[in-house]
């Protein structure tokens, strides 16, 4: 997570933030969480049921999905929750 962290301050979306920001920390938690939202969604719907396309749908909507919850961030979360 600390060379994600350190990149993230190093890009030049985040000029002049340092490594130990919290919003660079906070970013590249959510950015590694994706593999574990992609490791989660692969083990639910590899069930023998599914086709391998099915299985890519199935993964690749559940990845868009963090994926746009993460670009937007949690205001639409929290709406979705009222």
């Amino acid at each position: 997570m600390a060379a994600l962290r350190d990149g993230l301050a190093g890009t030049g979306r985040t000029p002049g933030r340092a490594a130990d920001d919290p919003r660079c920390r906070i970013a590249a938690t959510a950015l590694l969480g994706l593999w574990r939202v992609q490791s989660t969604a692969l083990r639910r719907s590899l069930d023998g049921e599914r086709s391998p396309g099915q299985v890519r749908r199935l993964v690749a909507a559940d990845m868009r999905g963090a994926a746009r919850l993460i670009d937007t961030g949690l205001a639409e979360f929290a709406a979705g929750s009222r």
